[in-house]
């Protein structure tokens, strides 16, 4: 019978190349390789232990280790923000583990060209000891992620959700008119109504509901077509024809329904009301982007996390550096994103008939041809205000992109559409937030300077039991969606199960 060492040294390769393996995939393999054994739950789940153990150290020691391991990241790359919370133990000379915050420098100061948007999420952990990972992100001008801070704590609730928002304002950025996207976690939204949260109230910042999460939870309480109008909606850019679509609502819900949409504050989670705090950004997808990401690293011991979610960040900016140079050096003002979108904006803008009302004061009508194809579209007048930046169609004020309305004005003004883009989306701007403070290496264990302070025990109430561990989330068709997917597939060789990254050819 094969004990969980041998079948350790068996599965350290597949095991290194991603932690998130299953179990049963491990006992899969275990099956093929002594053609016929098939291992215990139990015995794998061990041999799984032990390999994190080796390439990643021992649960315990990680922890015994973290305070240092943050010592060394602050010297090495300075600025970068660390917090540490730890309990009496009853022990003379030891602390237990209660929550961590950190935030890398070039993240911080890239924050500052980006725009004023976050969104915040959290996801399990599933090793040794339980806890939460939670991440806060925001996007460049591609619409890439660019991690700002993160947080492990013992669950997402009310304390610790505003326990991570206060760190970010305290240690990241105390910008004003911030944009807080997230779900409606019962905790956060707690947290948000307590007067200790004034930071993250108008106008000091923002709060906006994820629309994927707010048309799920609906498609959940009142079926699919429900969840489903509730998106059409909230996405609606224009206020007439937001009104329109609520009404149609009523075909799919009841007057109970309805009410209780009209008792939501509009500018939570409706496009026409938002007053451009979202830059367009519709989910908190970013940030569950990027919880995917570090997936494999949730069974990994604490300090490898950190490490993990170091060196992930050192490859993001570092590439997106290069690119958006490669993107300048080729001639471009603005990201390809911006660019595409603004592009077919342009071809919309041809037929487009404008009226000067006022030249001096910059205000003009628009009035926008049939639309053969759809009786719903086109044949609709809008009024745009060169100077204040406005178009009734909602779309510059959302995006900070030149609408087809105001692009028309512009060609019969002789006037370049460009001088309307916003800010935030030049390739300059992406520079600025990759490229202002870079990542410094950290040297090898054997240097780190020695740490004086109290040993950092695990939390003994978090270890995990043992057994499979339950899965208290509630599924929703966004789970079905991903599970659904086709399986990743190498550009490189063509195989399935890696990307062109992991390509061993």
């Amino acid at each position: 019978m094969l004990d969980a060492r041998y079948m350790a040294n068996e599965m350290t390769e597949i095991i290194g190349s991603n932690f998130s393996t299953k179990i049963k995939t491990l006992q899969l393999f275990i099956k093929k390789l002594t053609e016929g054994y098939m291992p215990s739950y139990s015995k794998t789940w061990a041999a799984k232990q032990l390999v994190i153990s080796r390439l990643h150290g021992d649960w315990d020691q990680s922890r015994a280790t973290l305070p240092v391991f943050l010592q060394v990241l602050e010297q090495t790359n300075p600025g970068t923000l660390t917090l540490l919370l730890y309990k009496d133990s009853g022990l003379p000379g030891c602390a237990t583990f209660d929550r961590l915050f950190w935030a890398f420098a070039p993240a911080i100061e890239g924050f500052k060209h980006s725009r004023p948007v976050i969104s915040v999420d959290g996801t399990f952990l599933t090793g040794r000891y339980k806890g939460t990972l939670l991440v806060a992100v925001t996007q460049d001008a591609e619409n890439q992620i660019m991690p700002i801070a993160f947080a492990i704590v013992q669950q997402e609730d009310r304390d610790n959700w505003g326990w991570f928002l206060t760190c970010i304002r305290h240690f990241v950025t105390k910008q004003q008119g911030l944009c807080l996207i997230s779900d409606r976690h019962s905790g956060l939204m707690s947290w948000l109504e307590d007067d200790s949260a004034y930071d993250w109230r108008p106008p000091h910042a923002y709060h906006r509901y994820c629309l994927r999460h707010l048309g799920s939870n609906y498609h959940r309480r009142f079926g699919k077509l429900v969840g489903k109008e509730v998106k059409v909606c909230a996405m609606e850019c224009q206020k007439k024809k937001f009104k329109a679509k609520l009404t149609r609502l009523k075909r799919f819900a009841n007057e109970r329904i309805y009410q209780e949409f009209n008792l939501l504050n509009k500018k939570h989670w409706t496009f026409p009301y938002d007053g451009g705090r979202r830059y367009g950004s519709e989910t908190t997808n970013c940030s569950e982007s990027f919880n995917g990401v570090v997936k494999e690293a949730r069974h990994l011991p604490i300090m490898a996390i950190v490490m993990f979610t170091f060196y992930k960040c050192v490859e993001y900016f570092d590439d997106r550096l290069v690119k958006s140079m490669d993107t300048k050096a080729k001639g471009n003002h603005f990201s390809l994103y911006a660019k595409k979108k603004y592009d077919h904006w342009r071809e919309n803008a041809v037929g487009h008939d404008v009226i000067v009302f006022n030249r001096a004061a910059g205000l003009f009508e628009v009035h926008t041809p049939v639309n053969r194809t759809s009786p719903y579209k086109g044949n609709n007048k809008h009024t745009v205000d060169l100077t204040n930046k406005t178009c009734t169609c909602n779309k510059i004020q959302l995006w900070k992109i030149p609408c087809s309305h105001v692009i028309a004005v512009c060609n019969k003004m002789h006037i370049d559409p460009l001088d309307y883009f916003g800010k935030y989306w030049t390739v300059d701007t992406t520079i600025a937030m990759y490229g202002s403070l870079s990542f410094k290496p950290l040297p090898d264990q054997a240097y780190w300077p020695p740490y004086d302070g109290p040993r950092i025990l695990p939390d003994k109430e978090r270890l995990r039991g043992r057994g499979c561990p339950k899965v208290n989330r509630i599924r929703n068709e966004m789970d079905d969606l991903i599970e659904h997917q086709p399986p990743q597939t190498c550009s490189k060789c063509g195989q399935q199960g890696h990307n062109k990254r992991r390509c061993g050819k």
